[in-house]
């Protein structure tokens, strides 16, 4: 009885060490990360460059990925704006190769009028703090259908709808290719399926 006791005890001894080195790298392996992970809750209450907005430019901050604003201006009349985050097309890739991570999301703009715009972004942790690097507008009523990223390269897909019959064709699924280069998303290529 003593000898299997004893080997019962120096097993769950040795499990232990094991779980407890485990747990020690794991938080090494935390400690050393240079650049904490972007996530949706963040990207969804981060602050973004808002186009469809009468200042130039200006800068709003979403909550659970929306953002709405109705104004009463001077006349009486209202501008509304509204910003959406599209949480179901957002990567994360390193789109430096600087071995952070990026995130490329898109966003949806209506300024009041007609038109809902989307524009491509790409965000950065900045001191755990999402920050947008980068930013370009698509167009009007697009449907984002696909993200991926490939060397560094954002290769986009989506539906750009005409709601006039005077325009032709009437749907488009366009193909875009964006690169990062110095804060900057520069359009590589867009081909019309």
């Amino acid at each position: 009885m003593r000898i299997i006791r004893s080997a019962y005890t120096a097993q769950a001894i040795a499990l232990t060490c094991i779980h407890t080195i485990i747990l020690i790298l794991m938080l090494v392996v935390c400690a050393w990360q240079k650049h904490p992970k972007l996530t949706i809750h963040s990207l969804a209450n981060a602050t973004y460059t808002q186009h469809t907005s009468e200042q130039s430019d200006a800068r709003i901050t979403l909550i659970s990925g929306h953002y709405e604003s109705v104004d009463t201006l001077e006349d009486g009349t209202t501008n509304a704006c509204t910003m959406d985050l599209d949480t179901v097309h957002i990567v994360f890739a390193d789109l430096r190769g600087d071995d952070r991570d990026y995130a490329a999301l898109f966003l949806s703009e209506w300024g009041g009028g007609t038109g809902i715009f989307t524009s491509l972004n790409v965000v950065v942790d900045s001191n755990g703090v999402p920050f947008q690097l980068a930013d370009f507008v698509l167009g009007d009523h697009v449907e984002i259908d696909s993200v991926f990223v490939r060397d560094r390269v954002i290769h986009v897909t989506g539906l750009v709808r005409r709601y006039s019959q005077e325009i032709e064709p009437p749907d488009s699924l366009v193909a875009w290719s964006f690169r990062l280069d110095n804060n900057v998303l520069k359009e590589v290529s867009s081909r019309i399926h």
